[in-house]
C-alpha cells in the first residue's frame, strides 16, 4: 500500500493492465459458453453449470487456482477466477476449453 502510495503512476498503469485483461478474459470465458457476472473485481464469477465441482477439481489437478463454492449453496454452479497475467489466463481458458469440450 506504501509503494502505490509513493508511487501512484506505477499503481496506475497496473490497474489499467488488469481491467484490459479482465475485459480480454470475460470476453474470452463468454465465447466458451460460461456467463461471466459483470465485475469491478481482480476476479470474476462465472456460471459454469452443473459440473462446477468437477471442472474445479481437474482445474486443480493442472495447478490452477480456482475458487468454488458448496454443494447446497446458491453459488455451488459458478466458479470464481483471480484475473493473471495474460499467459496465465491462456492456460486457464486452454484447460477450460478442454474440460468443457
Amino acid at each position: 500500500a506504501v509503494d502505490a502510495l509513493e508511487e501512484p503512476n506505477r499503481m496506475r498503469r497496473r490497474v489499467e493492465r488488469l481491467i484490459r485483461e479482465r475485459v480480454r478474459l470475460a470476453a474470452a470465458l463468454d465465447e466458451l459458453g460460461i456467463t461471466v457476472l459483470p465485475s469491478d473485481a481482480n476476479f470474476l464469477l462465472c456460471h459454469v453449470g452443473g459440473r462446477a465441482g468437477e471442472i474445479a477439481e481437474s482445474l486443480l489437478e493442472e495447478g490452477l487456482v480456482v475458487r468454488r463454492y458448496p454443494a447446497g449453496s446458491r453459488l455451488s454452479e459458478y466458479l470464481r477466477f483471480t484475473v493473471r497475467l495474460p499467459d496465465e489466463d491462456d492456460r486457464l481458458l486452454d484447460a477450460l476449453w478442454r474440460h468443457l469440450g
